[in-house]
């Protein structure tokens, strides 16, 4: 019997019927009984039995599994006892021996663990010892570096300090940081000439054809405001600002300005200067009649110089107080062709600062080459043709 096998789960039969799942084994036979000549009748009978046998093994394996295994136990210790606990075989005897082994090597290795710990703790133990040695190797050589380390940073402080001192310190000599404007002049201004004195307003001003060239004196007359001078030749671009508040940086007068002949002298609003030199030279250009003899009214907004809108030419600068909506003031900014660009302010008659020297409102002699970008704010202007009229080299507003 041993040799036979249930067909459905490999189980050990029993007269014929399965001791797992319970599967009567004897239909085999009784289908090769079937083919040999049984009626189909008895096979349909046959079927649906091994199928019920099917779901009742469902039901009992598990209880039965686990019976089998229980009362197979203590065979089973047997057999790896009477091994030694060293044999392998099938089944489930098999299966505890190789289970028993496992068993062994885990103690093993746990046993293995605990002494790889040991050795831990004998390295552990001996870590105090050499961090002891080398703090007191680190302190033996601490006041060396210490002192290194002092010495660097005063090495540092006393480089260093030379800078802080000639910049920040109290005793700096204030002789050393005075700008030479005239670091690059070409040439002297004789100083022999005729005396020459004059009374400027807000405006841009020629030298050598609005005022002669020379070494002048400023002095301011009335209000506040900055004198600049602009001299590409000579690369000089130096101002002043003039007025009677000496505690925010404005001065009463000033002297030794040079202005050489092409130099352009500007006075900005809100000042009245009066300007005199002894060594006026003779001008190079007379100022004439201005070929533009229409003013012309812009509003506020943008617009491009043509002789649909602002011919080329010189103009003077005034506000327009009939432009509804403005504020008694405007700006206008010039975008030259050639991509510089200048700003000038205009005050209105109530707030334009005016003397007995001088009551004249405009700004005076505003170059605008044809392809300006002229930008009006706060209310409109009126372009007025200029009465100091001169030839201008109008290529120096060009793009590139």
């Amino acid at each position: 019997m041993a040799k036979w096998r249930c067909s459905l789960c490999g189980g050990r039969l029993s007269e014929g019927r399965c001791t797992l799942c319970g599967l009567d084994n004897t239909i085999y036979k009784r289908e090769i009984a079937y083919s040999e000549g049984s009626s189909q009748e008895e096979s349909r009978q046959e079927q649906k039995q091994h199928i019920k046998a099917q779901s009742q093994k469902q039901t009992r394996r598990p209880e039965q599994h686990g019976r089998k295994e229980t009362s197979d136990a203590g065979k089973y210790s047997a057999a790896a006892a009477s091994a030694g606990g060293s044999g392998y075989g099938t089944g489930p005897a098999g299966q505890r021996s190789t289970a028993a082994s496992a068993q062994q090597t885990k103690q093993k290795s746990r046993g293995a663990g605990r002494v790889h710990s040991a050795n831990n703790n004998k390295t552990r133990s001996g870590r105090p010892a050499v961090i002891a040695i080398l703090l007191i190797i680190l302190f033996s050589f601490l006041p060396a570096i210490i002192e290194a380390v002092q010495s660097a940073i005063q090495d540092v402080s006393s480089d260093s300090g030379s800078v802080f001192d000639t910049y920040f310190s109290d005793s700096y000599d204030e002789e050393d940081s005075d700008y030479d404007p005239y670091w690059y002049v070409t040439r002297e201004i004789p100083d022999t000439g005729e005396a020459f004195e004059i009374v400027l307003g807000n405006g841009i001003y020629k030298v050598g054809v609005h005022i002669p060239e020379g070494v002048y004196r400023a002095e301011v007359v009335e209000g506040s405001g900055s004198v600049g001078i602009t001299d590409d030749e000579n690369l000089i671009y130096d101002s002043v600002y003039l007025g009677e508040e000496e505690e925010y940086g404005q001065v009463p007068d000033a002297d030794d300005l040079r202005f050489y002949n092409g130099a352009e002298l500007q006075v900005g609003d809100g000042v009245i200067v009066k300007l005199s030199t002894e060594n006026a030279q003779p001008l190079v250009q007379e100022t004439s009649e201005n070929p533009l003899t229409e003013s012309v009214s812009l509003p506020e907004g943008t617009c491009i110089s043509g002789d649909d809108t602002v011919p080329q030419g010189i103009y003077d600068l005034t506000v327009d107080t009939s432009y509804e909506g403005g504020y008694g003031y405007s700006s206008i900014t010039l975008l030259y062709p050639n991509g510089q660009s200048e700003y000038f302010w205009a005050d209105g008659p109530d707030s334009a600062v005016t003397s007995s020297q001088y009551t004249d409102i405009s700004v005076k002699n505003i170059v605008i080459p044809e392809g300006t970008e002229i930008s009006v704010e706060y209310g409109g202007v009126i372009l007025t043709p200029a009465e100091g009229y001169y030839d201008v080299d109008y290529s120096g507003y060009e793009g590139g």
